[in-house]
């Protein structure tokens, strides 16, 4: 007898230590999923914090009043796939020959105009400026954008320099794959 009872005595502690440790999970679950998602989200806030800037910042040097003051000629324009550093020139497929002598102007009053030169074009040409002929810019300091509007076309540059000699910028699209592509426009003043 006392063999018996003493397993007995040793299995009902054992079932109710077993049964205390699921009463005990049990009501730690609903706990432990709030702490899993406390642990979670500061890992996120953590992560998300320590994360270098990305976008570009604003640009030293851009001097808006000499958008105005010059005639400017394109003088390259380059590509670059992001986020690679290096740029591919592709100005001679980028405009034709009839257009590397054209002059856009940033009018005072909004207009923007683009000026034949002495090769003139036949057709639209290539230039993405040629086709804004006509239209309206509008120039916004606090983020360096130029948006230059003609109808529904609606054309919008970062500016990266702006000074008396030269003016640098650039438009970045992302294609249907996520790839970032940036298109440089190089630009001396006359």
């Amino acid at each position: 007898m006392p063999v018996t009872s003493g397993i007995r005595c040793r299995g009902t502690r054992l079932r109710l230590w077993n049964e205390k440790r699921k009463n005990w999970l049990e009501e730690l679950k609903p706990r432990r999923v709030f702490v899993l998602i406390l642990f979670g989200l500061s890992l996120l806030l953590a992560g998300y914090g320590c994360q270098e800037k990305v976008e570009d910042e604003l640009p030293s040097g851009i001097e808006p009043d000499h958008l105005s003051m010059h005639a400017w000629l394109l003088d390259r324009i380059t590509i670059q796939v992001l986020p690679a550093p290096s740029e591919a020139d592709v100005t001679t497929g980028s405009l034709e020959s009839c257009e590397r002598d054209d002059l856009v102007l940033f009018e005072q009053s909004g207009t923007f105009r683009h000026q034949e030169g002495t090769a003139t074009c036949t057709g639209n040409g290539k230039s993405v400026f040629r086709s804004l002929r006509n239209g309206n810019w509008v120039y916004s300091p606090t983020d360096s954008v130029l948006k230059i509007t003609m109808g529904f076309n609606v054309q919008q540059f970062k500016m990266v320099k702006l000074n008396m000699n030269a003016m640098h910028m650039h438009q970045t699209s992302i294609d249907y794959l996520g790839t970032e592509t940036r298109y440089h426009f190089y630009f001396s003043s006359k």
